[in-house]
C-alpha cells in the first residue's frame, strides 16, 4: 500500500496532470475554438427550436398532410440529431482545452449549459 501512495505522489509531483497553457497565442487559439464550438451549439439550438415550432404548428393545423408533414417530421428529427452532435463536439473541445491547460472558467460547464429536456 505504501508503494501505491508513493507512486501516486510522484506521478502528481512530476506532471501526470494536465499541462498549463501559458502561451498567449495558444490560449487565444483555445478561446477561438471554444467560442466557435459554442456558436455552433447556439445555432443548432435555434434550428431545433424553429423546427419544434413548425412541428407544433403542424400538429395544430390538420390541413398539413403527406409530404409536407413528412418533411417537418424529418427536419425535426435531423435538427435534434445535429444539436446532440454539436453539444458532443463542444464537450470534446472543452475537454481538450481543459487537458491543454485552458483556464477553468473557460472549460467548466455552466449550469445554464444543461440541455433542455423539452426538445
Amino acid at each position: 500500500m505504501r508503494w501505491l501512495g508513493l507512486v501516486l505522489l510522484l506521478a502528481l509531483a512530476f506532471g501526470a496532470g494536465p499541462t498549463v497553457a501559458n502561451d498567449d497565442e495558444e490560449l487565444a487559439a483555445w478561446r477561438q475554438r471554444l467560442d466557435a464550438s459554442q456558436a455552433e451549439v447556439t445555432k443548432a439550438e435555434q434550428r431545433a427550436a424553429a423546427t419544434e415550432i413548425a412541428y407544433v404548428n403542424m400538429r395544430h393545423d390538420r390541413s398539413i398532410r403527406g409530404d409536407e408533414k413528412a418533411k417537418i417530421i424529418a427536419a425535426r428529427s435531423s435538427t435534434k440529431l445535429e444539436l446532440a452532435e454539436a453539444r458532443s463536439r463542444f464537450d470534446a473541445v472543452r475537454e481538450e482545452a481543459r487537458r491543454a491547460g485552458a483556464p477553468p472558467e473557460w472549460v467548466l460547464p455552466n449550469p445554464s449549459d444543461a440541455p433542455a429536456d423539452d426538445l
